[in-house]
């Protein structure tokens, strides 16, 4: 509802839509028109309430569309400038209307709702006209409206008025030195009085949070404690015109402030800083105007009016069945995981830094605008493209999109250092080694500065990329990799700064000739006119053609047969050779050695092949798989943990996929425990039917694919693996940062509003909508509280309770890596998952003098112990480690040690069919009196 100064009331629907048009004026006034000063409305007696210079109060009925004057109260002692009503859902409540007046009087008008109270319909009675003396002397006129009068509390107007329903107070604010007033009606309890030099001349509060937020004539947002107004907590300046209007969102700690130049800023109360200013109000609604506004919370809309009106929509509420928030408000760029301060630092494409903590989800620290160039007189933010820690993990280097590197104090945001490249060339990794930070870009070679020096500019190294370098990874203290767009892989050695090898990984299998100059590096055309000479007379390996016509074919159709299960189009011969293959990730695996027989670099290429290479001089090309399964996808980014046991890559299609490198081109034969896999990994245990992931990779035997599942519905731009927690970080161009287990189940979202908790699996909700039926099954029967067996378990509560976001760790004070509620072979669950009969057979602490007449030793049956009657879980069948022959057991003589040296059992789990085959080797001890 909106009213004019001439006393128009119009009725407007939430689309903006005129319903209906209504006129305020005075009955006694027949020349002059009336000024309405302000209009309350009382919906749950459907009254409509204007005050106006003619020191009046006048009450409409607004029933079944209908616009009677049904009250006036006139001759009030000065004229009623702001008003608030306000109600209780309990009918037996009293309902408060309070009135502010020019003299700096407040008054409160009570009534009871029943039966619409002193606006019920009397016989008789059409309009009833009283005096504002007549309510204080002679009250039997109208019994059922009571007046409160506190005068004179201001020395000025009242700008504004309300009521705290918590406390039970009045609050009313004017332009004077007693700023604002908080008292109950009785002004006995409470009576707190805020004082500001030039006043107030609007607030707000949130009643949960006790949040009280102020602005005036100074400018200036103060944010106080409704029970300490000696001083405001928080103080915000920036506007340069008076505040006319605010409004609170997430329990008081966001602010929106309207101030009468027209600009609205959002204010973050807890960084104490200005998030956005908005100054796009339209012009149309009125230049020189007052202009009023309203908030509406459920649709968080806040209306400005003044000749027009204009909606705005506030930080729009996310619903929690379609998203979990958002971690930066553009694509994150890069995520850090420090592992001497155990912090997590994202950079975003929106120039912020933002330093987490991994364990609580808290944000530590936020840097805002970290790069900036200046374009017309203003400082533009600048995207973040790349970023990494010093050597010992104490700073933090920054590169962005116009060619700058700045050094970071993480910890207290705190800029040290300016570096450039080259104005305006995109920086798309840089390195900091021992002694020297290495930048590369759109410039085409290695940048170098030192770590210690003041010059912001850098010495460039050999320029030998003919396009842009897109990816590069470090190796201190050996080497440096480099690729470019158009396929060109050069390896560097970092102490001389000297290129050693040169490749093309659209074709890896070619020799290229490094020529070395004292002269100058050529330009780019003469350098690509040098790469294409020396191609023409690249040595090209032997190839066996014994097998004749026959294995052609079979060779084109294995070919064949793979990409239809890829989903990938493979190109005429002709067609790959206009087309040089970009390199978008790479990785060196530092636990490895350098070794011309050992891969210690991935290479990730457009057309989704992972290839490894060895960046020993005598090396090469070791070998290459297929990382992706969908067409037109490739991976995008790259992570591993310390020891390089598993590589983790993330596509642009938005799937995280986990590859066991333990085994693969190291040279030397590996064990590898498939059992425990299985246990630490779902994804490899047995479908009826083999999602995509699993089909793209029969016929590729190594690397292991252990896991494979949708992560983002965007592009994963970047991954990271915190070793000591076991859980991989995934930022993706959808805005947010996701936390995983090694296992694929998902955990939250780094900046969300959801309660933060490591221990207890969800399902993104933006996933769930596209998500396939491999993805469904990591995130809900990787978890244990899905797992059929833990559901057939007579303790499963103690179990979820002990063992719960613990599991793949420790078991029952166990340091092998078995899952009690996950025990797929003849190996019993400990006892917490099971009944008191059962025993964890590989905890140390379990093996004492077990009674034979109570429990059961391992693998075996003592002569007293019936195995279905001693059990709890009797639906459960017997396992065939628990034979039901008796032997003989001894009080005195200790039991000698008892190898098991293989036990294979085929567990089949009710309900969903599925077998499970394992070898497992188990030295047990065991004493008994």
């Amino acid at each position: 509802m909106t009213v004019s100064r001439d006393g128009t009331i119009n009725w407007w629907s939430l689309e903006m839509s005129l319903l209906r048009t209504a006129y305020s004026s005075s009955p006694h006034l027949k020349v002059r028109t009336t000024w309405v000063t302000d209009m309350v409305c009382l919906p749950d007696v459907n009254i409509v309430v204007t005050s106006s210079t003619e020191r009046d109060l006048r009450f409409y009925d607004c029933t079944a569309k209908t616009f009677t004057l049904k009250i006036v109260i006139t001759s009030w002692e000065y004229m009623i400038c702001t008003m608030h009503y306000h109600f209780y859902k309990d009918p037996n409540e009293q309902s408060i209307l309070i009135c502010g007046d020019a003299a700096g009087s407040v008054r409160a008008l009570t009534f009871s709702p029943v039966e619409r109270g002193p606006f019920r319909n009397k016989p008789g009675r059409a309009l009833l006209q009283l005096r504002h003396v007549d309510l204080q002397k002679r009250p039997r006129l109208l019994p059922e409206l009571k007046l409160t009068e506190m005068p004179r509390v201001h020395s000025d107007w009242v700008r504004q008025v309300s009521f705290y329903a918590s406390l039970h107070c009045v609050v009313s604010c004017s332009t004077c030195a007693d700023a604002l007033l908080m008292c109950d009606l009785a002004a006995s309890k409470t009576h707190n009085l805020f004082r500001v030099d030039k006043g107030i001349q609007c607030f707000v509060f949130d009643e949960e949070a006790h949040v009280l937020a102020t602005g005036g004539p100074d400018c200036t947002v103060r944010v106080w404690n409704p029970f300490v107004p000696s001083k405001a907590s928080v103080t915000l300046h920036g506007h340069h015109a008076g505040i006319t209007a605010l409004v609170l969102q997430s329990n008081g700690q966001i602010v929106y402030s309207l101030a009468r130049d027209r600009t609205i800023k959002v204010w973050d109360v807890q960084g104490q800083v200005c998030v956005q200013t908005y100054i796009d109000v339209p012009s149309q609604i009125g230049e020189r105007t007052p202009i009023s506004a309203v908030y509406n919370p459920a649709t968080r809309e806040f209306i400005l009016a003044a000749i027009k009106l204009a909606v705005l929509v506030l930080d729009e509420q996310l619903n929690p069945q379609h998203t979990d928030g958002f971690t930066h408000s553009r694509a994150v760029a890069r995520v850090l995981y420090n592992p001497l301060f155990k912090v997590v630092i994202t950079c975003g494409m929106d120039s912020i830094i933002i330093n987490w903590d991994p364990v609580t989800g808290k944000r530590n620290l936020l840097v805002r605008d970290a790069h900036t160039r200046l374009l017309h007189g203003e400082l533009i933010p600048v995207e973040i493209t790349s970023a990494c820690f010093d050597p010992g993990h104490q700073l933090l280097l920054t590169g962005a999109r116009n060619g700058t590197l700045k050094v970071w104090n993480f910890n207290t945001g705190v800029c040290l250092r300016n570096l450039a490249i080259e104005h305006m060339c995109e920086v798309t990794n840089c390195f900091w080694v021992e002694g020297r930070i290495l930048a590369v870009g759109w410039n085409r070679h290695v940048t170098e500065f030192e770590d210690t020096g003041t010059s912001s500019s850098g010495k460039a190294w050999e320029t030998r990329h003919s396009d842009d370098v897109l990816a590069a990874a470090a190796r201190t203290p050996l080497s440096l990799a480099t690729a470019s767009y158009n396929s060109e892989l050069i390896f560097w050695k970092l102490e001389t700064g000297q290129p050693y090898r040169r490749f093309s990984c659209t074709e890896p299998m070619l020799r290229i000739k490094l020529q070395y100059s004292k002269r100058a590096a050529s330009p780019p055309a003469a350098a690509s006119g040098t790469a294409r000479r020396s191609t023409s007379s690249m040595m090209r390996p032997s190839v066996s053609v014994g097998g004749g016509r026959e294995s052609l074919r079979a060779a084109a159709a294995v070919q064949k047969a793979r990409a239809r299960r890829v989903s990938t189009v493979t190109l005429p011969p002709r067609a790959q050779h206009m087309r040089q293959l970009a390199v978008h990730a790479m990785l060196f695996l530092t636990a490895r050695p350098c070794h011309m027989r050992v891969a210690s670099l991935v290479v990730s290429l457009e057309n989704g092949q992972v290839q490894c290479w060895s960046d020993h001089p005598a090396g090469g090309i070791q070998g290459a798989f297929q990382g992706i399964h969908t067409v037109g996808d490739y991976v995008s980014a790259f992570a591993s943990d310390v020891d390089n046991d598993y590589l983790f890559t993330g596509t642009t299609a938005g799937y995280i996929k986990v590859w066991l490198m333990k085994n693969y081109l190291r040279n030397e034969k590996v064990h590898v425990n498939m059992p425990l896999l299985r246990l630490t990994f779902p994804f490899l245990w047995r479908d009826r039917i083999e999602g995509r992931a699993k089909r793209c990779v029969r016929d590729q035997p190594l690397p292991l694919l252990l896991n494979s599942y949708r992560a983002h519905l965007r592009c994963v731009t970047t991954l990271a693996y915190l070793d000591d927690l076991r859980l991989v970080l995934s930022g993706s161009s959808d805005y947010s940062v996701r936390v995983w287990r090694l296992s694929g189940e998902y955990l939250h979202t780094l900046g969300s509003f959801v309660p933060w908790s490591l221990d207890v699996t969800r399902f993104p909700p933006d996933v769930r909508k596209v998500a396939s039926f491999t993805t469904f099954k990591l995130c809900i029967e990787g978890s244990p509280d899905h797992d059929p067996m833990l559901r057939r378990c007579g303790a499963a509560a103690g179990c979820r309770a002990s063992c719960r976001g613990r599991w793949r760790r420790t078991c029952c004070a166990t340091s092998r890596r078995w899952n009690c509620a996950r025990a797929r072979s003849a190996r019993p669950p400990p006892s917490r998952c099971w009944a008191a009969t059962w025993r964890c057979r590989s905890a140390p602490s379990r093996r004492r003098h077990l009674s034979s007449t109570t429990r059961c030793p391992p693998y075996r049956c003592t002569r007293t112990c019936a195995w279905r009657r001693r059990n709890r879980c009797a639906a459960h069948p017997r396992p065939s480690w628990c034979a039901p022959r008796a032997f003989a057991a001894s009080s005195t003589a200790p039991r000698r040690a008892r190898t098991l040296k293989r036990a294979k059992s085929d567990l089949v789990e009710g309900g969903r069919g599925e077998v499970f085959q394992y070898s497992v080797v188990i030295l047990l001890f065991y004493n008994y009196n």
